[in-house]
């Protein structure tokens, strides 16, 4: 065997071993690769759920947040309607309450110038103790 023929068989030799190496490699990269398709098929299955719950969840966020500005307006409303209800009373039973208020106060004075049998002292606020002596006495 010559030196040339040595040479030929090495390199059918080494070129055997690489396209034997090139195969298992593309094996393995077609295994990667089917793997790599599996766990896209699944995580895009999980974002499809995701997306779906996430899609129910912001519905019904929409609907409470609709929900809860309905219950703000009718809190609103009833609080205009309290305003107005107590400036209504206020209105209403004030002026009769001021008169009342008055007339007693007028029949107070009234009842403590009898008491006096017409004595000119003028009248103590409620709470002050009258001077039980006079100087004219």
């Amino acid at each position: 065997m010559s030196a040339s023929d040595l040479a030929a068989v090495v390199v059918v030799i080494v070129a055997t071993v690489a396209a034997s190496a090139l195969v298992v490699a593309a094996w393995n990269l077609r295994l990667a690769a089917r793997r790599l398709r599996r766990g896209a098929a699944q995580l895009e299955a999980a974002a499809e759920a995701l997306r779906a719950e996430l899609l129910d969840l912001s519905a019904e966020a929409r609907r409470s947040l609709g929900r809860a500005e309905d219950q703000l307006d009718r809190a609103g409303q009833v609080v205009e309607v309290i305003e107005q209800a107590s400036k209504m009373t206020y209105r209403t039973v004030a002026n009769p309450v001021i008169k009342a208020a008055a007339v007693v106060s007028g029949v107070r004075r009234g009842a403590n110038r009898l008491r006096q049998n017409g004595d000119d002292e003028p009248d103590q606020p409620p709470g002050r103790a009258r001077r039980k002596e006079r100087k004219d006495r």
